[in-house]
């Protein structure tokens, strides 16, 4: 017979949910409505990790900046808004991650016919009207894997985004401006030539606290910055607000932007064209007079253009 008392309580085994190994894809979602990011949102949250952005130039930071970043998607006004300038910096970049990133268009219900058109021809994945805004998982998904099954290119002698120079170049050779990838091109040696006319640019002028050298993608050439700034954002930030600069002069019929000053309470951040597809920046102290650190910069190009 059995005893009640030493009978033990059954032991109850729940099998634990099952979690995905894969994480979502980071998508990027630009809008500039309400309505249009509520509609976004409630179709994409499921499959996607979502990020937003308000208009084209906080989307392509964030794009040079979130390596993650998988695909865009944009409403059609904010591009029209644009000039369509955001997809062409995206389909012209000389980083691969980011010019064969997929872009879907989302129009309006009486979108202009002209409007789609145009975002096709400037290199626009797909374009969707937000009445089938509930296919654009399904096409999302499709284009990234497609992208995912294409591997990356080997470097040959016959890929100009891959060619690196020698470190003793045959004189007047260079990589067509075209197809100039600062990843990928500068040894080291020129690195180190680039980083020398820096540091004398900050010796040579007291008030200068750091400076550096950026392609106009926003990808960091050569530093001479402080140790707690962060490299990749301060090269992407400079790009796009000489770009930005570059955009509003000629929309003011100002004529070709030669540098942009930004001021703040403890100094200057200016922004030069150093030639070649590059920008040189200078951080600078309030009592510095911005005609030296003009004149500094004007010296320090000088050297820089016979590295490049």
């Amino acid at each position: 017979m059995l005893d009640p008392l030493r009978l033990e309580p059954p032991v109850l085994t729940v099998a634990p949910e099952p979690i995905s190994s894969e994480p979502k894809h980071k998508v990027l979602v630009i809008h500039h409505a309400a309505g249009t990011r509520r509609a976004l949102d409630a179709c994409m949250r499921e499959h996607f990790e979502v990020r937003h952005a308000t208009d084209a130039e906080d989307a392509w930071h964030k794009v040079l900046t979130d390596r993650s970043i998988r695909a865009v998607v944009s409403s059609l006004p904010v591009l029209e808004i644009d000039g369509y300038g955001l997809l062409q910096r995206i389909r012209k970049s000389q980083v691969r991650r980011v010019t064969e990133a997929p872009v879907i268009v989302v129009a309006d219900h009486d979108a202009d016919a002209d409007g789609v058109g145009l975002a096709t021809s400037f290199g626009a994945s797909g374009v969707l009207s937000l009445s089938k805004v509930e296919h654009l998982p399904e096409r999302l998904l499709a284009l990234i894997e497609k992208r995912s099954a294409v591997p990356a290119p080997r470097a040959t002698p016959t890929t100009p985004a891959l060619v690196v120079v020698s470190s003793n170049p045959s004189p007047g050779a260079r990589t067509p401006p075209s197809h100039r990838n600062p990843e990928t091109e500068y040894p080291m040696s020129r690195v180190d030539d680039l980083n020398k006319v820096l540091k004398t640019l900050q010796g040579s002028s007291p008030g200068v606290e750091a400076s550096a050298l950026i392609s106009s993608d926003g990808l960091m050439i050569a530093s001479a910055l402080a140790k707690d700034m962060d490299e990749t954002r301060v090269a992407a930030m400079t790009a796009t607000l000489l770009s930005l600069g570059s955009r509003a002069a000629n929309e003011l019929r100002r004529g070709e932007v030669s540098e942009v000053i930004v001021r703040g309470a403890d100094g200057y951040a200016v922004m030069l064209s150093a030639g070649r597809g590059a920008l040189l920046l200078v951080l600078a102290t309030e009592a510095t007079p911005l005609g030296l650190i003009f004149f500094d910069m004007r010296e320090a190009v000088k050297g820089i253009k016979t590295i490049l």
